[in-house]
């Protein structure tokens, strides 16, 4: 090896993994859009099922709906971390199939406390 010679640079791997990051991250963004419009579908629902069935306050309502709508997001962010982790450390090769079982059954358990809130009101009724 010269010292004195112009280094040479060796393909990075790093940029490979930064492409990746970047897809995936881009990717799951795309999805978010699409996980939003369903929860706020879900949710309208649940507004409506709230203030005039149940007669609910709308303090009450709004505060538990901001409440849903953060969880909900922050919630969505487990998405892209397990597939970055599946794909960095369990080497898992089809990505795409992946990403939409993750999404499908996040969004259900997302649905669970719009479920709750919904059947709330009805079982203090009951009690």
């Amino acid at each position: 090896m010269n010292p004195y010679s112009t280094p040479v640079s060796e393909p990075s791997k790093l940029s490979t993994h930064q492409s990746e990051f970047k897809h995936v991250v881009i990717a799951w963004e795309k999805l978010r859009l699409l996980y939003n419009v369903i929860l706020l579908l879900v949710g309208i629902i649940a507004l409506f099922i709230l203030i005039n069935y149940y007669r609910e306050s709308t303090n009450m309502v709004l505060l538990q709906t901001v409440v849903f709508a953060f969880l909900a997001n922050l919630a969505f962010f487990a998405g892209p971390v397990c597939e970055l982790y599946l794909r960095a450390f369990r080497h898992v090769s089809n990505a795409q199939s992946l990403r939409w079982i993750l999404f499908t059954v996040g969004t259900i358990v997302s649905l669970v406390p719009a479920a709750i809130m919904i059947s709330m009101p009805a079982l203090y009724q009951v009690w």
